[in-house]
């Protein structure tokens, strides 16, 4: 083919491609999508995902229907949509675990979360408190690591499961803090915390939202926040550096995620209306109820900030030495 008539023929191609785009956004969604969430029922993960697909359905006049897929450490909801047709149609609302984290624990994962996934939204942070029974005689952070200490190897700590964030929290917890405790995987974070509440776990590190009830019933007690300033819903708890552990700082994100080659213009029209979502002020004060702190950002920023978490995170597994096949 003659050159100019071939540049010329790739400069319509192009042109129809973009066209193409921008109207599948326009018309974007038209029928009802479907909206993963990667683990049980009653934690963070599944209120972020029903919070985030309410806004979505009044936003876009399509239904978001929240679909709870659990197991191996979210990998199976989330490769559902690593290989669903990358249409819109499909997406996952997961935590920086599933992303940053499972890499460096799972030798197969099914699927690579950094090519067969596109960021689309960040939504919120959710930095993980230290707490206990309110039965412990631990009023403070340092108290409770003088009685850990004098009874090792006694207390049990609890997480929704082998090799979760979690539980790695709680395993780094135990190299900052010089104690050893005894890890105990559950189903799920809340039949964890329910044993929190009643004195079968002497500790968790995991995300105040679910806390909440046992907070205000009194059978939990929170000693401080593993994050580097204190949380807007919890101003009176300490941080981890302020109650004496500065060594112990963590921050989970939750965020949207579609199939890789989803149309820029879809992901564009989701992070807008997300942005948006995140940003209303009823959004916020649901958000600070649960100790969710709002993130914003665009595709591009929550793609920079998975590559730098990745590389946190590697050494944090490294040391703690969990491996999952």
């Amino acid at each position: 083919m003659n050159p100019v008539r071939y540049a010329l023929a790739v400069l319509i191609a192009a042109f129809a491609l973009v066209a193409a785009g921008a109207a599948t956004a326009q018309t974007y969604p038209s029928r009802p999508v479907r909206l993963i969430a990667p683990f049980p029922p009653g934690g963070v993960a599944d209120l972020l995902a029903r919070i985030t697909a309410e806004q979505l359905t009044r936003r876009l006049g399509q239904q978001f229907v929240v679909e709870n897929k659990p197991g191996a450490g979210g990998n199976i909801g989330t490769e559902q949509v690593a290989k669903a047709a990358p249409d819109g149609y499909s997406l996952v609302l997961l935590s920086s675990g599933n992303i940053v984290i499972n890499p460096h624990l799972y030798s197969n994962m099914g699927f690579d979360p950094f090519t067969d996934l596109a960021p689309v939204a960040l939504i919120a942070d959710v930095p993980p408190v230290i707490a206990i029974p309110a039965s412990l005689p631990a009023n403070t952070l340092a108290e409770f690591i003088v009685l850990a200490k004098a009874r090792p190897g006694e207390f049990n700590y609890g997480s929704p499961g082998i090799a979760t964030t979690n539980h790695l929290y709680g395993d780094a917890f135990g190299r900052v803090a010089g104690v050893r405790m005894v890890h105990v995987p559950y189903k799920g974070v809340a039949l964890a915390i329910a044993d929190l509440a009643t004195g079968r776990l002497q500790f968790m590190s995991v995300a105040a939202a679910p806390l909440m009830p046992h907070l205000r019933a009194g059978t939990v007690r929170i000693l401080a926040a593993a994050t580097g300033k204190r949380l807007s819903a919890l101003p009176d708890i300490r941080t981890t550096a302020e109650a004496g552990l500065p060594g112990y700082t963590f921050a989970t994100w939750f965020a949207i995620m579609a199939p890789a080659k989803t149309s820029p213009d879809i992901i564009a029209t989701l992070n807008r209306h997300i942005q948006d979502a995140v940003s209303d002020p009823e959004m916020r004060k649901r958000f600070a109820a649960q100790a969710l702190e709002p993130l914003h950002g665009s595709p591009a920023e929550f793609a920079a900030l998975i590559a730098s978490d990745r590389v946190k995170w590697e050494k944090i597994v490294k040391d703690s030495g969990v491996k999952q096949e």
